[in-house]
């Protein structure tokens, strides 16, 4: 990885510290991955990095409206250090019409639906970044069942799901963003991935999950938990504030 990078229209020259060059090389490992970054840990250019060194021509970078300002402003790291232009995309009715049809644009969650036939059958990205990912946590909600069909179109080559925020060790929940980064490698649904890593047990009403079928079913639930640590180990990497201190770029 490399320990510095240029802005090859300023010669700006940034300087990697330890912490980020990890995180270049983990979300570029195939499929996807996640990056857990705490706050000013730097992980939106850990992911410029990863993907301007693979040379992804057509790019989606979707995150909560806040996040606009750090992907897309003149002062965001994507232009400041990299002279990438990131375009936002704005509005529901006729949309793509004036959108570019490569290079990198921004989508904000609330709009994703709107859009979802313009990425799959015009933009077809080859890369998703997916910015505070941890707000796909429920694996019933629609957000996630959107993003997770997104992460499946078969142009995407890769999947960064970037998050500040402690990611919980709530199998359910994990569910999207695991099944975003890598998709069908988890089970192409909820109800494939459960029974082996959450616990599945038929309650008097229905199917109980998690604790609740464990609860009710003691001897009959078994739930394969070095197995799914081993492999939450290779597709999520976490920097807590202390490991990376002061060293983070401002």
């Amino acid at each position: 990885m490399p320990e510095a990078i240029d802005n090859p229209l300023t010669g700006e020259v940034t300087t990697l510290p330890y912490h980020q060059r990890i995180g270049v090389a983990h979300l570029r490992q195939p499929g996807g991955a996640i990056l857990g970054t705490a706050l000013g840990g730097g992980k939106s250019l850990s992911a410029l990095v990863a993907a301007s060194l693979s040379a992804f021509n057509r790019v989606l970078v979707v995150g909560p409206i806040n996040s606009r300002r750090t992907w897309c402003a003149d002062t965001g790291d994507p232009w400041r250090r990299l002279a990438i232009r990131v375009t936002p995309l704005e509005g529901i009715k006729d949309p793509g019409r004036d959108a570019p049809r490569a290079g990198w644009v921004f989508l904000h969650y609330d709009i994703v639906d709107a859009w979802f036939s313009w990425f799959a059958n015009v933009f077809q990205p080859d890369l998703i970044i997916l910015d505070e990912a941890h707000r796909l946590y429920g694996h019933k909600t629609k957000r996630a069942e959107r993003m997770m069909s997104l992460c499946r179109l078969k142009t995407v080559q890769a999947r960064y799901l970037l998050t500040g925020t402690q990611v919980r060790n709530d199998r359910a929940n994990l569910f999207p963003l695991l099944s975003c980064a890598q998709p069908l490698a988890w089970g192409s649904t909820f109800w494939e991935f459960a029974p082996r890593y959450v616990g599945v047990a038929q309650g008097e009403y229905g199917l109980l999950v998690g604790r609740k079928a464990r609860e009710a079913a003691v001897d009959s639930v078994h739930t394969y938990d070095d197995e799914f640590d081993a492999r939450l180990r290779h597709v999520l990497l976490r920097f807590e504030r202390e490991e990376f201190g002061d060293s983070a770029l401002s």
